[in-house]
C-alpha cells in the first residue's frame, strides 16, 4: 500500500511538472504563421554565386526540375510591404517579392531591394498572382512599384537581376523562358518604365 501511494504521488508530481512546462512553452512560443507571412525577409549585398543559396533552402523539398519559366511583373502600387501584396486569406500569390523601400498609407514598407520569400515558394506550391494566371511550372516574382510611372530603384533592379540569375542557374531556365509582359496597363505587365532591354541583357544565356 505504501509503495502504491508513493508511486501515485510521484506520478501526480510528474504530471503537474509537465503541465506547468507545457503552459510555459505555449506562453513563450511565437504566433503561428499565417498564409501571408514569409519564411524569411532579407536584402542581399553579397554578389557571390552562393549568396542566394538561402532562397533554395525550402520547407518542402526544392524541386528544380519542376520549374521551367520565370514570370516578372509589377505590383502597380507606389510601395508597400507584405500586407499590401497579400490577397486576403491566401496570402501572397507570388513566390518572391522585391521591395522598393516606399511605404503605403499604413506606413509599412520593405527596405529598398529587400527580397521576400513567400510561403508559396517555401512550400514549392504553384503561384497564383492576382495580376494573371501563370503556368504551374512558372516562378512568379513581383517587383513592388507602379512601373508604368517610374522605373525600379537601382538597388531593386540589382537584387531582381541577382535573384533571376540565381533561379536560372539552379533550375536551368534559359533567358528565353524569363517572361516579361510589356503590353497593357495592369499589374500583369512589367510596366512601361521598366528597363526591359537592359534587364534581358543581364540574364544568363
Amino acid at each position: 500500500m505504501r509503495k502504491s501511494h508513493r508511486n501515485a504521488v510521484v506520478f501526480s508530481t510528474l504530471l503537474g511538472a509537465l503541465a506547468v512546462t507545457s503552459v510555459f512553452l505555449l506562453a513563450i512560443s511565437p504566433p503561428a504563421l499565417t498564409p501571408d507571412q514569409a519564411r524569411t525577409l532579407y536584402a542581399i549585398d553579397d554578389t557571390s554565386p552562393s549568396a542566394f543559396d538561402r532562397a533554395f533552402q525550402t520547407a518542402s523539398v526544392f524541386a528544380p526540375a519542376r520549374w521551367k519559366y520565370i514570370y516578372v511583373h509589377q505590383s502597380k502600387t507606389p510601395g508597400g510591404d507584405r500586407a499590401a501584396m497579400s490577397h486576403g486569406a491566401v496570402g501572397s500569390g507570388d513566390h518572391f517579392v522585391v521591395g522598393n523601400g516606399k511605404p503605403l498609407a499604413d506606413g509599412n514598407a520593405w527596405a529598398d531591394g529587400e527580397i521576400q520569400i513567400t510561403d508559396l515558394w517555401d512550400r514549392q506550391n504553384t503561384a497564383n498572382p492576382s495580376a494573371a494566371r501563370v503556368d504551374p511550372a512558372c516562378i512568379s516574382i513581383c517587383v513592388v512599384g507602379n512601373l508604368d510611372q517610374s522605373g525600379p530603384t537601382g538597388a531593386q533592379l540589382e537584387r531582381l537581376q541577382q535573384l533571376v540569375q540565381a533561379i536560372q542557374a539552379k533550375c536551368n531556365i534559359s533567358a528565353a523562358d524569363v517572361v516579361l509582359q510589356t503590353q497593357g496597363d495592369s499589374p500583369a505587365t512589367i510596366g512601361k518604365a521598366f528597363p526591359a532591354s537592359a534587364f534581358r541583357k543581364s540574364l544568363l544565356r
